[in-house]
């Protein structure tokens, strides 16, 4: 509301120095949403700016926070990285973040609060409520998806609660999902190995002609030229002088 009577202008949202525009939704009901993306960002302060006739005024509305998933992507044989691989996010919908060691509850996944330290992740993806993460659903910074590794076979994201994997793909190799992981706390080691695959091969078999055979096939094809030309053998003779 605007004091002494002014009248409201304006209403945004601010984020790291970012002003984002909230709009009144439905008209006159006095809620204000809006879209606030964090591309770059892995979150920070916001505060509520709004605009009146008679001056512009601020409150604080907490914090907004991301966290990774993040890894490295590299050879199952070599251990080399492997740039320019795609990897695509999946956010596992009406999931939740294991809390600690003995949290094994539905719809749950494992965390850094819930594994031992140092164990690798281990628990498979759902086949089933998957969603490719949307890039500007305020959720995921940078806003991409998917994106490439880079020269060290390094990809990541920033990203809100909740339970997310990714798929790899890349020339030559094994299309790979990863382990389904929760946030927070961050996960910075979906380290994932991609297995070369192997060309397959093209088997041919050798047909073994014998010499009379083949004379006599060359006779056959000779007479069918001929006929199919409507001459005979005795045209064909060279006339001799």
């Amino acid at each position: 509301e605007c004091p002494d009577g002014g009248l409201l202008l304006t209403v945004n949202a601010l984020v790291q120095g970012v002003l984002f525009e909230l709009t009144e939704d439905p008209p006159g009901s006095g809620i204000y949403t809006g879209h606030i993306s964090l591309d770059g960002h892995t979150g920070g302060l916001m505060e509520l700016v709004w605009t009146c006739s008679n001056g512009s005024f601020s409150e604080p509305l907490g914090r907004i926070k991301l966290w990774d998933p993040s890894g490295y992507v590299t050879d199952a044989v070599t251990g080399e990285p492997i740039p320019g691989a795609t990897v695509t996010l999946y956010q596992v919908l009406d999931w939740r973040p294991r809390n600690h060691t003995e949290d094994v509850g539905p719809n749950s996944c494992e965390s850094n609060s819930s594994k031992p330290a140092g164990q690798p992740w281990s628990q498979a993806a759902p086949t089933d409520g998957l969603v490719i993460a949307d890039p500007h659903s305020g959720l995921i910074s940078p806003t991409l998806n998917a994106m490439t590794t880079d020269l060290e076979g390094y990809y990541g994201w920033d990203v809100a609660t909740g339970c997310w994997f990714v798929v790899v793909e890349a020339p030559g190799y094994a299309t790979l999902t990863s382990p389904v992981v929760g946030v927070p706390p961050e996960v910075v080691d979906l380290n994932l190995s991609l297995v070369p695959q192997v060309p397959t091969a093209v088997a041919f078999s050798s047909i073994a002609v014998h010499r009379p055979a083949a004379s006599a096939l060359l006779g056959l094809l000779v007479v069918a030229a001929f006929s199919l030309l409507g001459l005979t053998a005795a045209q064909c003779r060279r006339p001799r002088h």
